[in-house]
């Protein structure tokens, strides 16, 4: 306080007793007569006795008054403080209870009194966790007291019975009355949040292991319809090769020596069609049998079998398919390579037929984790690639493919560009890593 500032109030105060005395007195004071100077010592004493006496029991009143809205203002803090919906606390720099609330007392299942001079990391729980739950307290504590700054912390604690709780523990920085540092503390019951958080991961890791195998059962189903696809395939095919194929043979062998022994001209043209005929449904029974199940992919693997297919289609449509093709690894499962190869092969007749282009490249990849085949053809491309081929040609063969490689846990992607060609692209997860591979050619 300024001493201009003081020597104001000293006056008022003067000011003020004067007042009061001339209202007792019912006159002047002897000094502010007009006769002052003629005073006696002893008046004027009298007079300033009177006005200190009056001076101090009006200091005296304002203690009082201000006594009183201290102990006010004290009961209403304590009321706010321990009436409070929160917990709080009032730590020392070694982590020792200073003060509490009743709310904090209800919390830890203490009482007030026994909390006093309590270190607070002592409730923290005591399970296997604790050891976490108190490092994170200790660097929760120490982070505050060297940066001053605000400071949270969600922790396990344990009530006097042993019941454990989860809080929020958010502390500040203050100085006590002699300016020593400490830790303003606030609880916030968070543990039915916890629980609830808990329970919601539990329930999200359980439905993760259920949708998890469910994909392994789809996947399994799938292989295991792609296995009775294929054994259907392969009987076909023996019937084929062993039933009608075989007849086919001999009813040529007999047209041969009906035709050795000699016609008129119209007999042997007639018999020379019928031999090319034969020749020709021999030719289609072979091919049939070989695209139903190709002897290739089942002896040799996928990559020789991409390229037993190139022949086939150059054969058949025209298309000249160029491949580079990674070695695939020993271990990958045959059902898979079925897969594969039938996508491909159904993604090469569209080029053929939709492109207008009869050439392709073919590529082979391995990543760690997965396969990738991509086929790009020059053609007219498309600005839609949801829509290729056109819904009225053979969509339903890409949707199959679609369905196939999601079952399995891959994908097909398709970009385009109108006039330059379509990239589509197959992504099938490797049941487990490859050891070893070698790129060719």
């Amino acid at each position: 306080m300024s001493a201009d500032r003081l020597s104001d109030q000293t006056a008022e105060l003067r000011r003020r007793a004067e007042e009061e005395l001339r209202e007792k007195l019912g006159q002047e004071p002897p000094a502010a007569s007009p006769g002052f100077a003629s005073v006696a010592p002893a008046d004027l004493t009298l007079h300033e006795l009177q006005i200190h006496q009056i001076e101090l029991e009006m200091q005296n009143e304002e203690l009082r008054r201000s006594q009183e809205a201290l102990e006010i203002s004290l009961v209403r803090y304590f009321d706010l403080y321990d009436q409070a919906p929160l917990c709080y606390l009032t730590l020392s720099e070694k982590g020792l209870i200073l003060e509490a609330n009743l709310v904090a007392a209800t919390l830890l299942g203490m009482d007030r009194r026994t909390l006093a001079g309590r270190v607070l990391s002592q409730s923290i729980a005591k399970d296997e966790l604790g050891l976490k739950y108190r490092e994170i307290f200790y660097m929760h504590h120490k982070k505050l007291f060297e940066t001053g700054l605000p400071q949270s912390c969600e922790i396990c604690m344990e009530k006097a019975g042993g019941t454990g709780f989860w809080v929020q523990i958010s502390s500040t920085l203050a100085k006590d009355a002699s300016g020593k540092p400490i830790q303003r503390v606030i609880l916030s019951d968070i543990d039915q949040r916890k629980r609830a958080e808990l329970a919601l991961k539990f329930l999200k890791e359980d439905l993760e292991t259920q949708v998890m195998n469910r994909t392994a059962e789809v996947r399994n189903l799938a292989i295991s319809v792609t296995r009775a696809e294929e054994r259907e395939r392969q009987l076909i095919a023996h019937d084929l090769h062993d039933g009608i194929g075989q007849l086919l043979h001999v009813i040529l062998l007999k047209s041969e020596g009906l035709y050795s022994q000699g016609f008129n001209n119209k007999s042997q043209v007639l018999a020379k069609d019928l031999d090319d005929l034969l020749r020709e449904a021999i030719r289609m029974v072979g091919s049939v049998t070989s695209r139903l199940s190709p002897p290739v992919l089942a002896t040799f693997g996928l990559v020789p079998a991409f390229s037993w297919l190139a022949e086939d289609l150059m054969r058949e449509y025209g298309l000249r398919v160029h491949l580079e093709c990674e070695e695939m690894p020993a271990s990958f499962p045959e059902e898979l390579s079925l897969i594969l190869f039938r996508s491909v092969r159904e993604l090469l007749i569209n080029v053929a037929k939709h492109s207008g282009k009869l050439e392709a490249w073919l590529g082979l990849s391995i990543e760690p984790a997965q396969i990738n085949i991509s086929i790009n053809d020059l053609g007219i491309g498309m600005i839609d690639t949801e829509q290729y081929p056109p819904p009225s040609n053979a969509s339903y063969g890409l949707r199959s493919i679609r369905e196939r490689l999601s079952q399995m846990g891959g994908a097909m992607s398709m970009t385009s560009t109108p006039g330059a060609g379509i990239l589509v692209t197959l992504r099938l997860p490797l049941p487990c890593g490859p050891s070893a591979h070698q790129a060719s050619a």
